[in-house]
């Protein structure tokens, strides 16, 4: 371990795919549908309407074909026509990129609690931080619950698994990308989860647990999120662990990162009883419940790990 000062909280820091397929050889009305529901998740039109809606379009485009083009007429049906197919193509995009390769979330593992991270075990150390470039995971869509997310946190826990504090980042199937926090106090079997607001591909943030005197405080950036006791939160705890991992329900799941865009843990820190420390590259032990479709953890430097699909394609 070498000494360093911790960054101040708040500074800046140094699939549905073969059905796309298909909609596209089907034409751009059946295309705009399929989509519209794989989007919206259910059918915004009837039938009835849709036919309107595509005979409307239809004569509008033969007449926009034959009709010589007059100022003030012509131009604004031709915007039409680019906006839409620009909306489509937007809207393809979306689609594509909204879900897993992997379509069944069953397909290689029930619902659980799968990782891939760096874990450690070691009384000397009561706090953990890292700054966390925010990537988007793609999730399977047979689970179309909350029950399938995905949660990228820094953690302190029980290394017997009886409680636990943790921040990161959190999405849903169906909801958008959030801070969030969770303490799990197995001393009267409380969970508590704290949302926080929204986040963007790209952004980083500082996600920490620090004990403070005899307070555990859970953090994302400045703002803290929650707080316990010690005494409270590890009550006949079998010792302290610290973790940094990417949390996922399913296997089928693709987590955050691609082969070309892992995702970065980096200034990654553990808090002694007198001052942060940056960890090397031998503290953290690794773990990955799926390494034919996951890679990492790789360390790429002595404070910085790395996790990424390396293979959406792959069996787990």
């Amino acid at each position: 371990m070498t000494a360093s000062s911790p960054r101040a909280p708040g500074e800046p820091c140094a699939s549905s795919r073969d059905r796309c397929r298909s909609c596209l050889r089907a034409g751009p009305w059946a295309t705009v549908m399929i989509l519209t529901e794989i989007t919206s998740g259910a059918k915004l039109m009837s039938i009835y309407t849709t036919y309107t809606q595509i005979s409307w379009f239809v004569r509008k485009l033969r007449l926009l074909m034959k009709t010589p083009r007059q100022v003030g007429r012509s131009a604004p049906l031709s915007l039409f026509v680019v906006v839409l197919l620009l909306l489509v193509s937007g809207t393809l995009f979306t689609a594509v990129n909204a879900n897993a390769y992997v379509d069944n979330c069953t397909a290689y593992a029930p619902l659980g609690n799968y990782f891939v991270g760096g874990h450690a075990a070691s009384s000397a150390y009561f706090g953990v931080s890292a700054d966390i470039t925010v990537h988007q995971p793609e999730l399977c869509k047979s689970d179309q619950t909350t029950s399938n997310f995905n949660y990228a946190w820094t953690m302190i826990t029980d290394t017997a698994n009886q409680g636990h504090i943790q921040s990161g980042f959190l999405v849903s199937y169906g909801q958008a990308q959030r801070h969030y926090s969770q303490v799990y106090n197995a001393y009267n079997g409380t969970l508590n989860d704290v949302d926080g607001s929204t986040v963007a591909v790209g952004e980083v943030h500082q996600y920490w647990q620090q004990l403070s005197g005899t307070t555990y405080h859970s953090n994302v950036d400045s703002t803290q999120f929650q707080t316990i006791s010690q005494a409270t939160l590890t009550y006949d705890w079998a010792g302290i662990g610290q973790q940094f991992a990417d949390e996922i329900a399913y296997k089928s799941s693709d987590i955050p990162g691609l082969s070309t865009d892992e995702m970065p843990y980096s200034s990654m820190q553990v808090e002694s009883a007198s001052s942060w420390v940056a960890i090397n590259s031998t503290f953290l032990a690794g773990q990955n419940d799926c390494d034919t479709r996951w890679g990492g953890p790789h360390m790429t430097s002595q404070d910085s790990m790395n996790v990424w699909t390396s293979d959406p394609t792959g069996a787990c």
